[in-house]
């Protein structure tokens, strides 16, 4: 099997939000950490089977891209064939993905999005009024979370 370490650290230089006007450009090593920052700080310390899912979401990203979050909300029918897109990628690069219970799973769903509406609510404090919509996507993924 090939060593895959180079197509994994190069994962954390993904960009996210290619399809959209932003002001500060974001990559999957910001997101992850950030996620892991909020994680700890709504939750407390995860155990270390957390983190380290935190870490990976989105390495798959590195041979899929970075799919918006908006149109996996409207059709997921598509949500479901990147699921598996996803689980591809994570074969070809070798690594095995953590296994969280619900709770936990839920909890890091909640931490990403979190993430993404502060990464929005910067954009929109820089000026960048066309981040509204990231923020009302947010707020009915949530809301479909049930999560207040």
């Amino acid at each position: 099997m090939r060593d895959n370490s180079a197509n994994i650290r190069n994962a954390g230089d993904v960009l996210r939000y290619h399809t959209r006007k932003v002001l500060h450009r974001q990559d999957v090593a910001n997101h992850s950490w950030n996620v892991a920052r909020i994680y700890v700080d709504m939750f407390g310390i995860p155990r270390a089977e957390v983190l380290v899912y935190i870490i990976y979401h989105d390495v798959p990203e590195v041979i899929t891209g970075d799919v918006p979050f908006q149109i996996k909300r409207i059709m997921p029918e598509l949500k479901a064939e990147l699921a598996t897109a996803e689980s591809y990628a994570i074969g070809k690069l070798g690594y095995n993905e953590m296994v969280l219970t619900p709770e936990e799973l839920r909890n890091v769903k909640i931490a990403d999005l979190m993430e993404m509406r502060e990464y929005a609510m910067s954009e929109i404090d820089h000026g960048n009024s066309m981040a509204w919509d990231i923020v009302e996507n947010i707020k009915t993924a949530l809301d479909q979370m049930e999560y207040r």
